[in-house]
């Protein structure tokens, strides 16, 4: 009796279990028949109660079904409809993740491929819009808001203002690059050269449309986290995770890309190194990859590693401007690391095994210019007093340097003088403008010093460039012209730089020392930038600095010549 007792128990059990499937099963098909009638919030309500059976909870169909329902409920184009989930992308992707991890047998890996690339393109346009939000929100974040978009603004301002644009065509007509943006309403935003020139639009009230302010750090954060479900579902999908690149031609690679800047940008340093450590592996050729993942160790105190990536980087980064940025990496790492010489060591090794080598002639060139610059910047950051200028405010040179450790005034009325005295030396104000100044003499001899040490990195680096012309063939016409502007640039900043100084000297006897300074650079920049022209017109780069050169020369002739070209 016992035992027919608890046959009985066990069959009433097992009975009920039964039904309570098929009823669940049943649920679940039920809601199958909504998604395809279009009903999704009875879809909704359906598969929840299935997903929430605990016998249906573990079929891998059930979870399929419920990521088909929520994607179905995130794409719809009714706001009734995208309001019965909080983040319904979200649900879709987690109930494939599921399907996925219960579909041990691969009963369902077709659909669940299928279905994982819908789900894959949804969080990146998901994530490429958060991104764009965040780019905007930084871009727009120092920027005075304007009222409405007008002629002559710039085209950031256009986009701080009205948004990126759905479309962007480009063209370069007479040297001119024109750009228009299109936006809904049929507005057309004409450009040249990132200046608005004319304005196409029946809606002018869309014009004045403000634009949405963006908290730049959190929209990177939502963009990581669609890109991180992105790159979840492609792992999940194994082998057939190519499908995604066929199917909507997106590079997994990119994603991965994007993820690591976004989460180096909310500050998760060690997943952005870990997103970048991967692309490294993948031979990924985009330099900012390089340079942000060695940056990150450089940071962590490993100069060692951080110049292994910048040496990894040199290998599979072949664009100029990329390359450009891979060796300015490289310099700042050994000058932050206290070890340029063993830089300038490594060039010159090198130049000696291939002396007839025109890149690394010019790359030793760069580097000793790039030395030369920085040694120039931190003067500048540590003898401030040498950015005085005449007539400064009294406002302004206080909020230069401070208050000052003393101050004396004589005079009344229209003519007041006052000296203020500062660790430097001293500064003296007529009626409130900068008149003069004195620095004390231990601050002129470090800094003279500093200044020749600067300089003749930038001597070696002019000869350099000068004697590489001669090492570059005929046929690298793009090489030799870039080296003709670089000595050009170089000759006519040393002449500004005099230039400068002579207009704010009123001492008579070095005011003419300093304009035959000024006049003896900018004769040598002269031919070069001259050469560089002839070698490639469309060249404009050029073309302010011989106006400059040919103004002060008085040769009106060329002058005219020239200007009519950037007109």
């Amino acid at each position: 009796m016992k035992t027919l007792k608890l046959l009985s128990i066990t069959a009433s059990i097992i009975t009920w279990s039964a039904v309570n499937l098929i009823a669940q099963t049943t649920e679940r098909t039920t809601a199958w028949n909504y998604l395809k009638e279009g009903q999704l919030a009875k879809a909704k309500e359906s598969i929840d109660r299935a997903a929430a059976n605990e016998l249906t909870i573990v079929d891998a169909k059930t979870w399929s079904f419920r990521a088909r329902i929520y994607l179905g409920i995130c794409l719809s184009p009714d706001p009734a409809v995208t309001s019965l989930s909080k983040d319904p992308l979200s649900e879709s992707y987690e109930s494939l993740i599921k399907s996925f991890k219960l579909d041990t047998k691969n009963k369902l890996i077709d659909d669940n491929v299928e279905l994982g690339a819908d789900i894959c393109a949804t969080l990146y346009n998901a994530g490429v819009e958060n991104y764009n939000n965040a780019a905007m929100g930084m871009l727009c974040a120092s920027s005075t808001p304007k009222p409405e978009v007008a002629v002559g603004m710039k085209e950031e301002e256009v986009i701080c203002c009205l948004g990126f644009p759905v479309k962007k065509t480009a063209t370069v007509e007479n040297k001119i690059t024109k750009v228009q943006l299109f936006y809904p309403n049929n507005v057309i935003i004409n450009t040249e050269d990132g200046v608005v020139k004319t304005i196409q639009t029946e809606n002018a009230e869309y014009l004045k449309t403000p634009t949405p302010t963006f908290d730049y750090k959190k929209e990177f954060s939502e963009a990581l986290n669609r890109f991180e479900q992105f790159i979840n579902t492609i792992k999940s999908m194994g082998k057939d995770s190519n499908y995604v690149k066929n199917k909507y031609q997106i590079d997994t690679k990119n994603v991965y890309f994007y993820a690591a800047v976004c989460a180096n940008q909310i500050g998760e340093t060690q997943k952005a190194k870990s997103l970048l450590e991967g692309l490294v592996v993948s031979r990924y050729t985009v330099s900012s990859v390089y340079t942000t993942l060695a940056d990150i160790y450089l940071g962590e105190g490993n100069i060692d590693k951080a110049l292994s990536i910048i040496e990894t980087g040199k290998k599979y980064i072949i664009d100029k401007e990329g390359s450009k940025n891979i060796t300015l990496k490289e310099l700042y790492i050994y000058q932050q690391s206290g070890r340029i010489n063993e830089l300038k060591e490594k060039l010159e090794k090198a130049l000696r095994e291939d002396p007839e080598n025109p890149n690394l002639l010019l790359t030793l060139g760069e580097t000793n210019y790039n030395i030369y610059a920085q040694l120039e910047e931190e003067n500048a950051k540590n003898y401030p007093e040498n950015n005085l200028k005449r007539n400064l405010s009294r406002e302004e040179v206080i909020k230069l340097y401070g208050e000052p450790t003393k101050s004396t005034k004589t005079g009344s009325g229209k003519y007041v003088k006052e000296i203020l005295e500062f660790q430097f030396g001293q500064v003296v104000l007529e009626n409130s403008k900068v008149v003069e100044w004195t620095f004390k003499p231990e601050r002129v001899s470090s800094y003279e010093s500093k200044k020749a040490e600067a300089n003749e990195f930038l001597d070696k680096s002019i000869e350099i460039f000068l004697g590489s012309i001669n090492k570059i063939k005929e046929e690298e016409l793009e090489l030799k012209f870039l080296v003709y502007q670089k000595i050009g640039t170089i000759y006519y900043n040393i002449g500004v730089d005099y230039y400068n100084s002579w207009a704010d000297e009123r001492d008579e006897t070095k005011a003419e020392a300093l304009k035959k300074l000024y006049t003896d650079n900018f004769d040598l920049a002269l031919p070069y930038l001259e050469k560089s022209r002839e070698m490639n017109p469309n060249d404009k780069a050029s073309i302010p600095l011989l106006k400059k050169i040919y103004l002060l020369k008085n040769d009106m002739e060329k002058f005219q010549e020239i200007n009519k070209i950037s007109e």
